[in-house]
């Protein structure tokens, strides 16, 4: 009723004074006598969100209590503050109780000078978190709130005898063209539940621009720390999904708060850095500057806790150049050389991270012999390699030592040599549909691709933390729809998309196959062949 009564009134933003609050009360005592009244009726009828507000209490200058008995009360909403003056601020009506255990606990409320902008947009843009919540949240924050020096940041490879092999460190002037003064950091984002890891940064007019690591906490499998001390403070983190690399704009005000203005998603950092970037993510290695710093990571790592964190003698550091450009390449010369089906089972051991280019490449004579072989052949040979991948991902099985990673290929190698084997499972069949019905002897010149984030969800972007996920997807997914992709010497091209298909974020590609007779065939071609969808305005309509 009192809401209909004034709900043609105008009311200006004002805050509402807050008088004659107890000494003995602390601010939580009140934003919770204030929150019994406003999110109830009239204020919150249960549907939505019920408003949210602030309570600031002035500071008592003798310092003998929290609080010195008077404060001031914002809300996001004239309507409300309307009411709430109505029913509280007539001192001839009932006044609020901060407690029903303290007679004297009535509070006197008055009309006061317009709120801050910024606090009315943050009041609107953000729910109402209970104080309790909020003082814990801010007590992790200060846990969190140390910056870690680093001298060096390192990406690798973890190799069977548990050595560290770094195969990208990161070259802070090549990323930012800063001095060389310009070194690496380390912090815990207590609010996103990540570590951000500044690799490089460029002063701007508005405050910084930093090229980053994140790591979510529930990406990290292990994090061992160098249990020696002084001068080894490495400490290296192994990931079951690789951490992002991104780029944030920061701006910085001028008692020196930083806020990120916008996050933005990066596919690699450099281009050396670009060709080994899809195998190298899932371990790292960083060297704290001191010791203080090593012990600072330790403790805050132990805030969040993080049950993964272990001590350890450092094991040596080797270089042992495993994603080389001369490895990869000669990788890329020796798959193009076999059968398309083999190609691609063996290049996706190495996509999973099953095996190194070293380790793939030292089983390049048993592939060979395995397709020599009358009682394998090429469809045969494709299924153990694809049954030998699983088998290297399976966590019971122990492969410590290059002896063993053979020993397991001839394993599985027997197991298959007497299986009867139908040549429609060599790959993944993702289903039928007319095209695929067309060409029956070409399937494997077609592929069902689907986008994913790394650890096989779909996109998702935080906006709370200003997270831009348009320029990542327009570059990371419109430049393979646009560009195509090459896959084990074969280049597919973008073909065709249904309405069904895209909720799962997939799309067809083909390659160029010849059919018998029946000439060159491409994406362009089998397109055509569908029928004319350019008089009917149909690109709005992707399932017709």
């Amino acid at each position: 009723m009192v809401r209909q009564t004034l709900k043609g009134t105008r009311i200006r933003m004002a805050t509402i004074l807050l008088q004659d609050i107890p000494l003995h009360i602390t601010r939580i005592d009140v934003i919770y006598a204030i929150q019994g009244v406003l999110h109830q009726p009239p204020f919150y009828e249960g549907i939505g969100r019920p408003p949210n507000f602030s309570v600031q209490l002035d500071r008592d200058l003798t310092d003998e209590f929290e609080h010195s008995g008077t404060g001031t009360l914002s809300i996001a909403d004239d309507l409300v503050v309307a009411i709430f003056i109505s029913m509280y601020g007539d001192p001839d009506r009932p006044r609020l109780n901060t407690t029903s255990d303290w007679d004297q606990g009535k509070l006197a409320f008055s009309l006061g000078p317009p709120p801050p902008v910024d606090l009315i947009q943050e009041l609107q843009n953000s729910p109402f978190v209970d104080p309790r919540v909020a003082q814990g949240r801010q007590a992790r924050r200060t846990a969190l709130n140390t910056t870690v020096g680093l001298r060096s940041v390192q990406f690798g490879w973890l190799c069977r005898d548990r050595r560290f092999s770094p195969e990208w460190q990161a070259d802070f002037q090549a990323i930012s063209n800063l001095p060389s003064n310009n070194m690496p950091s380390l912090r815990f984002n207590a609010d996103s539940n990540e570590i951000w890891i500044s690799l490089a940064e460029a002063s701007t007019d508005y405050g910084a621009e930093r090229a980053m690591v994140v790591i979510r906490f529930s990406r990290i499998e292990a994090v061992i720390v160098d249990a020696a001390g002084p001068p080894t403070l490495g400490i290296l983190f192994t990931f079951l999904y690789p951490p992002a690399l991104e780029y944030h704009e920061v701006t910085r005000s001028f008692q020196g708060q930083e806020t990120v203005r916008r996050r933005s998603r990066l596919t690699t950092f450099t281009t050396t850095h670009a060709r080994i970037v899809p195998y190298t993510l899932l371990a790292m290695r960083v060297t704290c500057s001191s010791q203080t710093d090593m012990e600072e990571f330790q403790r805050m790592a132990r805030a969040i806790g993080l049950s993964r964190l272990g001590e350890a003698v450092p094991s040596p550091v080797v270089r042992r150049s495993l994603f080389s450009a001369n490895a990869l390449d000669r990788i890329d010369v020796w798959l193009n050389g076999l059968p398309w089906s083999v190609a691609f089972q063996a290049l996706s051991i190495l996509n999973a991270a099953a095996l190194d280019p070293i380790e793939l490449l030292n089983l390049r004579p048993r592939i060979q012999a395995l397709l020599s072989d009358a009682d394998f052949g090429v469809a045969k040979a494709s299924q153990v390699l694809r049954e030998f991948g699983f088998k290297l991902k399976d966590p019971a099985t122990l492969i410590p030592d290059d002896e063993s990673v053979f020993e397991c290929f001839e394993s599985v190698k027997r197991d298959l040599r007497w299986a009867s084997f139908s040549s429609g499972s060599r790959t993944r069949n993702p289903g039928s549909n007319r095209v695929l019905r067309q060409y029956p002897g070409h399937q494997e010149y077609f592929l069902r691709v689907r986008f994913t984030d790394e650890d096989s969800l779909q996109f998702r972007w935080d906006r709370k933390f200003k997270a831009d996920g348009a320029l990542f997807v327009k570059d990371r997914v419109g430049g393979v729809l646009e560009r195509g992709l090459d896959i084990a010497g074969r280049h597919f091209e973008f073909l065709a998309y249904s309405n069904s298909a895209l909720r799962d974020h997939a799309v067809w590609f083909s390659a160029v196959f010849y059919e018998p007779g029946g000439g060159r065939v491409t994406a362009q071609s089998i397109r055509d062949g569908l029928g004319d969808f350019y008089f009917k305005n149909l690109e709005r309509q992707p399932a017709k």
